[in-house]
């Protein structure tokens, strides 16, 4: 957002230049410019995440949908989306067939994209449609021929839905940045005419929150810890994550969370390459007992000492539920207090991800960026059940500290992961190149 009237009456100034006279008129530079501004839907802050209710799941069907355009979110583009799952959600390949702004009649080719996106654990997916064009009916706010270069970033509602943002760039009738333009889909009625449209997601109640803790590469240490922890207060305060906290408590989670990174500024710098709460809860329980306890409490050893006492002295001898029982069985019924001790412990650090799809989205630019980025992306694969086979959830913040250490001394681990999109490349290549990555690894 513009913070004086000298500077939007320059933005003014350019955009009528590239515009022209005949797109937008350009009466009064300072008028229309407040105009533009005010009229331009509220862009999230995502140092303090926005809500979302998101997973995977069957949307196939036909979708009424809305997209606000930043230049005039008041005058969407309207289409019906064809949108085809497989039943596990797993994917998703969306079709949109433009439709009249005034009659809701299909208008011009349908919208494809090259491939179907991959859908992961939480919902999100990428679709990446390219270059598409629509006559000008489309277009409620000039009426020209659009043409655009665009992708669709979305997310599965767990309700029913899909919604997103819209990001590239407008190409015909002039060039202009579409980011911060939003979409959203409602199911297809029989009368499109008179059916409401959607254009933005509809927030959710006690669910996680959707984006990243909105750290840039110009953050010193204080204020990337300061985003981080906003970031995980937000996450804390939703059951998946924290149960014990509910909807308005995750002031306490943020402060323990800043009393952390005050001590060990590393922890902002991990978590601020996160884009989900999954890795972030995980971080920061890894490193602190009091969030630990906050978030999920440490009644687990303590209900198995009670349920294991007489039973048998090897049932909670074990890490893990299987590994333990097995033991206790032969030694007969005596000691044991470990039965609920040893199952709840390994269960608990027993529990490996789904490996992500879709490669690490890196930033076009900003070295810090594109390194936080990588290393989120190769400790996620590191510590999901098809890879690494000697690393889990508890090791994810040793694992991104030190591909952190090594991004910051040779950028170029950036800039081949940024290029990979599945965890075997990326595995593959870092075993490789780091010794001391394979021996983490593979536990050699």
């Amino acid at each position: 957002m513009l913070s004086s009237e000298l500077s939007k009456w320059w933005l003014l100034r350019a955009a009528c230049a590239a515009m022209t006279l005949t797109l937008f008129g350009c009466p009064d530079p300072d008028g229309a410019t407040d105009a533009f501004i005010d009229s331009r839907p509220p862009q999230p802050d995502m140092a303090v995440p926005t809500a979302a209710c998101t997973g995977p799941g069957d949307r196939s069907g036909d979708w009424l949908t809305g997209v606000a355009i930043v230049l005039d979110a008041s005058r969407p583009l309207v289409f019906l989306a064809t949108v085809t799952t497989p039943a596990d959600g797993s994917t998703i390949d969306i079709a949109l067939q433009p439709l009249d702004a005034a009659t809701r009649q299909p208008v011009g080719e349908v919208w494809r994209a090259a491939e179907p996106a991959q859908v992961d654990g939480e919902g999100r997916f990428v679709q990446v449609f390219g270059t598409h064009s629509a006559p000008g009916e489309v277009n409620a706010i000039t009426g020209s021929a659009i043409e655009v270069d665009f992708e669709l970033r979305g997310q599965v509602r767990t309700a029913g839905g899909l919604c997103g943002e819209l990001v590239g760039d407008l190409i015909q009738p002039t060039a202009f940045d579409l980011s911060g333009s939003t979409w959203a889909m409602a199911p297809a009625p029989a009368d499109l005419g008179a059916a409401p449209l959607v254009t933005a997601c509809p927030a959710c109640e006690n669910d996680a929150p959707l984006g990243d803790p909105g750290c840039t590469g110009d953050d010193d240490a204080e204020t990337r810890c300061a985003k981080a922890c906003a970031w995980v207060g937000a996450c804390a305060e939703t059951e998946a994550h924290c149960p014990l906290l509910s909807d308005g408590e995750g002031a306490a989670a943020r402060q323990v969370c800043e009393q952390v990174c005050a001590q060990s500024p590393n922890l902002g710098t991990l978590i601020c390459g996160h884009d989900t709460c999954g890795p972030s809860v995980q971080t920061i329980s890894g490193t602190s007992q009091p969030f630990t306890d906050l978030c999920v409490g440490n009644g687990g050893e303590g209900e198995g000492e009670g349920e294991g006492e007489g039973e048998g002295e090897g049932e909670g001898e074990g890490e893990g539920e299987g590994e333990g029982e097995g033991e206790g069985e032969g030694e007969g019924e005596g000691e044991g207090e470990g039965e609920g001790e040893g199952e709840g412990e390994g269960e608990g650090e027993g529990e490996r991800p789904p490996a992500p799809v879709g490669g690490p989205m890196c930033p076009d630019s900003g070295d810090e960026a594109r390194c936080m980025a990588t290393c989120a992306w190769l400790a996620e694969c590191a510590i999901s059940r098809d890879f690494c086979p000697n690393l889990g959830p508890p090791e994810r913040p040793r694992v991104e500290g030190n591909c952190l250490d090594r991004c910051a001394e040779n950028g170029l681990l950036a800039t081949v992961v940024c290029g990979h999109q599945s965890c075997d490349q990326t595995i593959a290549g870092t075993t490789a190149a780091s010794p001391d990555f394979a021996a983490d690894c593979e536990g050699m």
